[in-house]
């Protein structure tokens, strides 16, 4: 679960041009220390997606496309972030995104 953390990460990192670059900015930090900590959390949190009953395997596809919308998902962002395209004020921006994302440790 964390190599998937780790990854997804990497590649918002990935987006937003450099390693420095990303870290530079102290909301990425927090937001970085927020997936991690509710990371952590979710090994205990226990949990199953599985009905106990076998899909059908025609349904398969779908796994493809979640995985590419996924992707986007992790560096689309940040790379439209580092070109000033599609975004808002900057710093009102990663605000918004923290003020989101912290509630849902608790």
């Amino acid at each position: 679960m964390s190599v998937g953390t780790a990854a997804y990460l990497g590649l918002a990192v990935l987006g937003w041009g450099r390693f420095a670059a990303f870290f530079s900015h102290p909301t990425l930090i927090a937001l970085t220390v927020a997936t991690f900590a509710m990371t952590g959390v979710a090994f205990f949190a226990g949990g199953n997606l599985s009905p106990g009953t076998r899909e059908d395997r025609s349904n398969r596809w779908v796994l493809t496309a979640f995985g590419l919308i996924g992707l986007l998902n992790a560096y689309l962002p940040a790379y439209t972030d580092r070109k000033e395209f599609w975004t808002i004020a900057e710093y009102d921006a990663y605000c918004a995104r923290t003020s989101r994302l912290i509630p849902g440790l608790y």
